[in-house]
């Protein structure tokens, strides 16, 4: 995520901060000077002085920073909170770290600098969301087909002395049947890594051998480092915490110029002569928690407090090392359900009624990890024992989803085959607030056309889906048993509702439910769907790009069972209104029109010549968006109360805090 960096800018001055640093220093107040001498990569002589931060100042638009690593950062909400409004928009003013950089983040002090933050993926969405970057970039690595294509050209341009034919094959086998490999490999660094790895297990080097076996001492004791810092909160550590290990010289020495370290010289900023001292850290956050991880596994021990990618890591390495004793019990499978029980008690689920609670996702990706095939995994699923999709509502629902989970979730859409009579099954899938791709719809679909699938309602609502997320859909939904299908508050425009329709034609006549609302669908993209779907029973286009041309074709083609339609917030007027009114099929129950721009007329027109068959009719803040008058609503009310004692005329806003609450409860 980037501020202001739609063009190359003029930089002169680049300063790297990572949130590491910033947590050392939690509510200390700095000046911007103090904050940008914390760069790392300064010394002596390239500190900012008086002059030299005066004259940034002046010249804003050649200042580039880099704040790294959001996701480790402690007081993330106060970033893009309003804590910040407590202090002034100065420059030269000092204040908490937090406020500082929010200032720089959301250009309230040098507006014209550019400022770059990295984070973790998915770990920075309340930022992104409540402050308005220039762009968003977000780097998804190789994708499967890559993956091979890499690992095919790295084992093939091996010589033959150094690699046989058949070594070769075996080894590209090998990553290609073996999951956990395409999914280690997403990141080209690790597939670099993880091929000559393979390539020496394959030639069965000693050498090799005996530096893997060193290479796991001195894992073994950043874990029992990683560990013991993990335990203090801390991310950095000094030659005296290595000390603390008591480890051979050989030992140290390995840790110190281990790549998986970073060392960095750190300047006190409570020294009054700003004295400097070497500080390490681990390179990234995610091998410290995957060595903390390690260590846990290896101590036998559950975590004291919460952290999603650690629970995660230690699940895939309780898979690795599992042994059975001599009667067949997997010994780590009671470490797992302690686990597996620790994260739902830390989620906060554990003294909840299981049907108010669908969708958890965290101990179902732990589960992931665990196994799909393992027994332990099979009997959480079908017995529900963590609530994965509501009793209440049979509906298996889950939010934040992103690229690694799908996964996940199409293992629980296998299993459901197998649930326990007694559980009923889900008939519905929602996934909301969500981040997904087509590679997410090509993970998660083909779980949907199992023959013994029978969820018929799929919801993918705010998932970020765009036209190409649309034909994927399309692609699967025809093998499905899937007829209703809600795709509200995404992206898709005409172009996504043709690459849809078109991939499942069969499927579409079946089609009893569709809904498109809050995309970007025109009339075009109406008339296309009504014309490819005549089954429909509830059609929801509500905000969208709907003008009284689509409703005049609508109700001209209008599916014959048709009882639901939602044109709410679209561009309809009083023309269109009147035609609905005239026109409108009798097998309608209910209309939303609500959030439109029409007058008294159109208002005493669709009241007077009422549908034969309507039943509700939903016009709710439309005075907020035209000019219909408190005389016209009150004897519309009264005419529908004298000659249409069952029908319900929503007019009158009925948004109080408590209702927009409680439909908000419903929604999330």
């Amino acid at each position: 995520m980037a501020k202001n960096c739609i063009t190359v800018p003029d930089i002169k001055f680049t300063y790297l901060i990572t949130f590491r640093q910033l947590n050392l220093l939690d509510e200390e107040k700095l000046s911007l000077r103090e904050l940008l001498n914390l760069c790392p990569l300064l010394n002596e002589k390239t500190m900012i002085n008086d002059p030299l931060i005066e004259y940034i100042i002046q010249h804003p638009e050649q200042l580039f920073v880099v704040f790294d690593g959001f996701d480790e950062y402690k007081h993330k909400r106060k970033i893009h909170g309003s804590c910040e409004r407590r202090f002034p928009n100065d420059a030269e003013a000092q204040m908490p770290v937090h406020a500082l950089v929010s200032k720089l983040i959301q250009n309230k002090i040098l507006a014209e600098s550019t400022i770059m933050v990295t984070s973790r993926p998915g770990e920075a969405k309340d930022l992104y969301q409540n402050i308005p970057f220039d762009q968003y970039v977000e780097i998804t690595g190789f994708s499967k087909t890559q993956i091979i294509e890499y690992i095919e050209k790295y084992f093939n341009s091996r010589p033959e002395e150094a690699m046989t034919e058949e070594e070769k094959k075996k080894a590209i086998n090998k990553f290609k049947g073996t999951e956990h490999y395409m999914a280690f490999g997403r990141v080209p660094l690790r597939c670099f890594l993880m091929c000559p790895d393979r390539h020496n297990r394959e030639r069965g080097d000693e050498e090799a051998c005996k530096k893997s076996a060193s290479v796991d001492v001195t894992l073994q004791n950043l874990s029992k480092l990683a560990a013991q810092l993990h335990q203090e909160k801390r991310f950095s550590f000094t030659l005296e915490d290595l000390d603390k290990l008591e480890l051979t010289e050989n030992e140290l020495l390995h840790i110190k110029s281990s790549n998986l370290l970073y060392c960095c010289p750190v300047v006190s900023n409570k020294s009054k002569y700003r004295e400097t001292h070497i500080e390490y850290c681990f390179a990234h956050s995610t091998i410290q928690e995957f060595l903390v991880a390690w260590h846990l596994v290896s101590e036998k021990k559950i975590p004291t407090k919460r952290s999603d990618i650690l629970f995660e890591f230690m699940s895939g390495l309780l898979k690795k090392t599992k042994k059975q004793n001599t009667s067949g019990f997997n010994e780590n499978d009671s470490l797992m359900e302690k686990l597996l029980d620790f994260v739902d008690e830390v989620q906060g689920f554990k003294d909840f009624d299981l049907d108010d609670f669908g969708g958890r996702l965290l101990p179902l990706t732990c589960l992931y990890e665990y196994g799909r095939d393992s027994e332990l995994t099979k009997r959480m699923i079908i017995t529900n024992r963590y609530g994965f999709w509501s009793r209440e509502n049979e509906s298996i629902s889950i939010k934040d989803v992103i690229d690694t989970e799908c996964d996940a979730v199409a293992m629980l859409v296998d299993t459901l085959d197998t649930v326990s009579p007694s559980v009923p099954p889900p008939n519905t899938l929602h996934i909301y607030l969500s981040r997904l791709n087509c590679s997410c719809v090509h993970s998660l679909l083909p779980s949907l056309t199992k023959p013994n699938c029978n969820i018929p309602q799929l919801v993918l609502w705010n998932c970020g889906l765009d036209d190409k997320c649309a034909g994927c859909l399309g692609q699967y939904l025809a093998r499905t048993k899937i007829n209703k299908l809600e795709l509200p508050w995404n992206r898709i425009t005409d172009v996504g509702v043709e690459n849809l329709v078109d991939q499942c034609s069969s499927t579409c006549i079946n089609f009893t439910q569709l809904n498109m609302e809050n995309n970007e669908i025109t009339d075009s993209g109406l008339m296309f769907l009504i014309n490819r779907c005549p089954s429909l029973t509830r059609v929801d286009l509500s905000l969208n790009e709907i003008t009284d041309v689509g409703v005049e074709y609508l109700t001209n083609h209008c599916p014959s069972n048709l009882k639901f339609l939602g044109l709410s917030h679209t561009k309809i007027t009083d023309s269109g209104v009147k035609y609905l009114a005239d026109h409108c099929p009798s097998s309608l129950i209910e209309l939303d029109l609500s959030t439109h721009r029409i007058t008294d007329s159109g208002l005493d027109y669709i009241v007077k010549h009422r549908p034969i068959n309507l039943r509700e009719l939903n016009l709710y803040q439309c005075d907020e968006y035209s000019s219909i008058s408190n005389e016209c609503k009150e004897r519309c009310s009264q005419f529908c109360m004298d000659n249409y004692p069952d029908f319900n005329l929503g007019i009158y806003n009925d948004f109080s805090d408590e209702n927009i609450q409680e439909e908000f409860e419903d929604i999330c």
